[in-house]
């Protein structure tokens, strides 16, 4: 780019600063992926992820009006979102007592194993979590924000502000603290590698999940990684993402959706043919009505009134296939199959054969709400 053009896009910008004050620009502005490679644009913007053909940035509405004039396209990041509501209110359960997980007694044959899921890694993708917990403070081997809009990414922070996070990561691999007498869940040996992409609301903007991603699948020791998010619509930084992580042998583990009955309702990235699409079931083996229901279902699990532990060391009692979904992410690192050539692929496999094996899936054909049924651990199994 020329000198003489630096200028005139200088004095066109200086133009727009005078005409538009900024203290009104932020209103109408977001998150844009930016359809241009030079650096110029990338310094004037503040480029916050870089894809191939562009970059995504936080715009006002005097940057989105500038591009628009010098003809730079540009076009809205869309955002996910977390796939649960809390059901029961922490009012309502006594904080002192420890409380019963159905379905953690579910799936794992109410069988406890403090050492399940060592050597496992598991990437969560969340709202964060409160590694403060005594359950979940010697759970977190890394912690990452990707959703800081300051910083496209902050080292060693992942504080959670919505309790979904902790909620999924306590499901996941809460290790009943130092004296062992607290919740455990279902692989209380793995770690949790804490990537958090959601705000507080819930929202996760997609170039955010599809940089986690990409730096989990980077990570030599993931093996795992949990997405408790999805939305409607599908969007090419997240799937092309998932394809990286499928290239190196990762397994990834994703919500249906709270879209039910309707069928051909399942949510991205649980679509993608590559990610364990998870649907949820309640105390009486049924689907529940809200669970969404497509072609790519693998499995359901336990997914309505999942009680778990959530923000200032209290419980809460959540429904989403979110919680179904890391029950899976669960049971998938305390049967991780790590001497076979494919880890993810084998243990995919010995899922399916624990849920042919559950005298409880014996009437489940392989149907669009249900996939293959609920695996769960039984005796001579891990």
């Amino acid at each position: 780019m020329s000198k003489k053009y630096n200028l005139i896009i200088l004095l066109v910008l200086g133009a727009f600063l005078v005409l538009a004050p900024l203290n009104s620009a932020r209103a109408d502005g977001g998150r844009y992926f930016v359809k241009s490679t030079k650096k110029f644009w990338k310094n004037t913007f503040g480029a916050r992820h870089y894809f191939a053909d562009g970059f995504t940035a936080d715009l006002n509405a005097l940057q989105i009006r500038l591009a628009k004039f010098f003809g730079v396209k540009i076009e809205e990041v869309p955002a996910f979102n977390i796939l649960a509501e809390a059901v029961l209110p922490e009012s309502s359960l006594n904080q002192e007592k420890i409380p019963d997980s159905w379905g953690i007694k579910l799936v794992t044959g109410n069988s406890v194993d403090k050492e399940a899921g060592a050597g496992v890694n598991v990437a969560v993708l969340d709202t964060g979590i409160d590694k403060n917990n005594p359950v979940l403070a010697g759970r977190v081997a890394e912690c990452k924000n990707f959703a800081d809009p300051r910083f496209p990414i902050a080292e060693d922070e992942c504080t959670d502000d919505n309790s979904h996070g902790t909620h999924i990561s306590a499901v996941i691999a809460a290790d009943g603290g130092e004296n062992g007498s607290g919740f455990i869940g279902v692989a209380p040996a793995s770690k949790l590698h804490v990537f958090k992409v959601c705000n507080g609301d819930g929202s996760c903007y997609a170039d955010d999940i599809a940089t986690a991603i990409k730096t989990a699948a980077d990570e030599k020791t993931t093996d795992i990684i949990y997405m408790g998010f999805g939305s409607s619509v599908d969007n090419q930084f997240v799937r092309e993402a998932v394809d990286y992580a499928t290239s190196k042998n990762i397994l990834l583990i994703a919500p249906a959706g709270n879209d039910g009955p309707f069928s051909n309702s399942v949510d991205y990235p649980a679509s993608y043919a590559e990610v364990i699409a998870v649907g949820a079931v309640n105390q009486l083996y049924a689907v529940t009505g809200w669970s969404s229901r497509g072609k790519n279902m693998t499995f359901v699990a336990p997914g309505d009134e999942i009680v778990s532990v959530v923000l200032d060391n209290k419980y809460a009692s959540y429904s989403g296939t979110s919680m179904a979904a890391s029950f899976i992410a669960g049971l998938a690192a305390r049967v991780w199959q790590s001497d076979s050539l494919n880890p993810a692929e084998s243990t995919v496999g010995f899922l399916k054969s624990l849920a042919e094996n559950n005298p409880n899936n014996k009437s489940f054909a392989y149907k669009t709400a249900l996939g293959f049924g609920v695996p769960v651990i039984t005796s001579g199994n891990p």
